[in-house]
């Protein structure tokens, strides 16, 4: 069983006297990795409210720490798409070449959105067409955004299939579209597949069992991935266990996994939901 840890980078770290640390950091270096780095995050609102301060932040987080980067919350405007753009800019400042797509709006009727995957193209690329799963567009209202990846200069080459999803609200009963997600397995049975997103539900409800009945395994347990407006008076600064990746262990091993917490860099919880609610979710995978 991996053990999920809380990751912060180094040059997160606040300085000053006070307590706002994000958890304990991980041995290891992020710039050479054995594996292939996975991020899923849910950047609320990606669009004309990220102003290049904000952007900067998301590509600190990003660049010394994933190859792929699923991202949700993606808005259907042309400023959602160039919120992309300029991350993936921001992130080339950084070093190594990156690339990028934007799906195109999800067509539920509870509320559209894009999603968009980038990626370290000095490091994995892609294969064929990535596409929103139209098998799933009736029942879901923002239905998975698949797409196929391969490390480049590696021995292990098998694709990874990845399917990036932004389940409806709690209000709106998560639950029933969740428990759906088993259906991309069905359809693509031999496929290394991963279901990264944000699910509105911890991953250990009853919602899931379908899709571990099948195989799959959360790479995160116990560990919340969203930000409360305000600290408690005890310090604490996580909310809810919403994010998560799932993956085959018959296929796949997870060498680490755990959240980017970047909400050290700011004097207060209302200024990091600037950058997003959700903290990054870090998975470091090794095939089998």
């Amino acid at each position: 069983m991996v053990l999920s840890v809380l990751l912060v980078l180094l040059m997160m770290s606040p300085s000053g006297d006070d307590d706002r640390s994000s958890g304990p950091q991980v041995a290891g270096s992020f710039a050479e990795p054995s594996g292939l780095r996975f991020v899923q995050w849910n950047i609320a609102n990606m669009g004309r409210s990220k102003d290049a301060t904000e952007i900067g932040v998301m590509a600190d987080v990003l660049a010394p720490a994933a190859d792929i980067v699923a991202i949700q919350e993606v808005s259907t405007s042309d400023a959602g798409s160039d919120a992309i753009v300029r991350l993936v800019a921001a992130l080339e400042q950084r070093g190594g070449d990156w690339d990028w797509t934007v799906s195109n709006p999800t067509t539920g009727e509870g509320g559209s959105e894009r999603y968009a995957y980038v990626w370290r193209s000095d490091r994995v690329r892609t294969e064929g067409v990535c596409t929103l799963e139209v098998s799933l567009a009736g029942s879901i209202d923002r239905e998975p955004f698949l797409c196929t990846f391969v490390r480049t200069g590696s021995t292990r080459t098998e694709p990874i299939l990845v399917a990036s999803f932004h389940a409806v609200p709690t209000s709106k009963n998560p639950a029933q579209e969740n428990v759906q997600l088993v259906r991309l397995h069905e359809r693509y049975p031999e496929a290394d597949l991963v279901v990264a997103g944000d699910f509105n539900l911890p991953a250990d409800r009853s919602a899931f069992d379908n899709l571990r009945a099948s195989g799959f395994r959360a790479a995160l347990a116990d560990q919340r991935t969203t930000y409360k407006t305000v600290r408690t008076p005890a310090g604490e600064h996580l909310a809810s266990e919403y994010d998560n990746v799932f993956y085959e262990p018959a296929e796949l091993t997870v060498t680490r996994a755990g959240v980017l917490d970047f909400s050290g860099r700011f004097p207060t919880l209302r200024d990091a939901r600037r950058v997003s609610d959700h903290l990054p979710v870090l998975v470091e995978f090794e095939w089998r």
